[in-house]
């Protein structure tokens, strides 16, 4: 019984050489082609952090902006925030008065293009074309 518990130690270890030297064999190889051919392994790599940039952004953060966007309900009542606590001092006493004093001061993505867009210049009106 000793006899195989020590042929099976021998062999893994065995099986751990070589695929140590077969690893560094494989890179050796792939280091000489890439000082030969150094215009096409350019170009290679270039592709490379291309297809993983794609795998990144469809593999990881679509799924994940799906994720955090579990957490926005558009169909809740507005609660207490800390700007409506600033604003509950003094005639409006309502949260719902505070709430929509409030939500003129927008600050998000769209505000900053629309701020964006004023800065440039550019107004586009909606023309029916019927």
């Amino acid at each position: 019984m000793w006899f195989l518990w020590a042929l099976s130690w021998a062999a893994s270890i065995i099986q751990i050489v070589l695929l140590t030297l077969s690893v560094a064999t494989g890179l050796f190889y792939l280091a000489e082609l890439v000082e030969e051919y150094a215009s096409t392994a350019c170009r290679v790599i270039r592709y490379m952090i291309y297809v993983l940039a794609v795998f990144t952004v469809c593999l990881w953060l679509v799924p994940f902006a799906f994720f955090v966007s579990l957490s926005a309900n558009d169909n809740t009542l507005p609660s207490v925030n800390p700007e409506s606590r600033n604003l509950l001092v003094g005639d409006k006493t309502d949260l719902l008065d505070s709430y929509f004093s409030a939500k003129n001061k927008r600050v998000g993505l769209l505000s900053a293009l629309k701020g964006a867009q004023e800065w440039v210049g550019l107004s586009f009106k909606n023309k029916k074309t019927y």
